[in-house]
């Protein structure tokens, strides 16, 4: 009996590598997060088995297709989390926008993750904007520091928090 190498065809069909399949999973999910994903969806867009699908997210990931679906989601959260405006966003919008409706177990697992709470990693982002906004506004020739009596109540405000965040890390 003749052996087959590993990139020969069987029944017509070329295998598919798995960091291939894990791409194509890759490029569905940047595209789907809001959505409710299952297992034969995934199937059908790398275009492989169930079977095949775990093996490779074991092979590249060492997870299973969907710790590694919600890991992704995960991720792109605390990215939006990261990147949010300051007054328009809020961790329950940016959760449900990814997909995550259970918001206590949405928090506990963002909290295991990253290790601290998402509320806590938006806060940072809005006070270090609205510091980052007032540095960019100041003139150049103003050297403002947070404690300074001349620099606006909200910027000594917004510093305090930040100081206070800084020393939680």
């Amino acid at each position: 009996m003749e052996q087959l190498s590993a990139n020969s065809t069987r029944f017509g069909r070329t295998r598919i590598r798995p960091p291939q399949i894990v791409n194509r999973l890759d490029a569905f999910l940047r595209e789907h997060f809001d959505e409710p994903i299952h297992m034969a969806q995934l199937c059908d867009v790398t275009g492989v088995s169930e079977r095949s699908l775990r093996n490779a997210c074991h092979a590249v990931h060492g997870t299973s297709p969907k710790r590694y679906v919600t890991r992704r989601r995960m991720e792109a959260v605390h990215d939006a989390l990261v990147e949010a405006q300051p007054g328009d966003a809020t961790v329950t919008r940016i959760a449900t926008d990814h997909g995550f409706y259970e918001l206590g177990r949405f928090a506990a697992m963002y909290t295991s993750l990253f290790g601290e709470r998402p509320s806590v990693t938006l806060r940072r982002t809005i006070v270090t904007g609205a510091a980052r906004h007032y540095a960019e506004s100041a003139a150049p020739s103003q050297n403002v520091h947070p404690n300074d009596s001349d620099a606006p109540k909200s910027f000594r405000v917004a510093a305090a928090a930040f100081g206070r965040l800084s020393k939680a890390s």
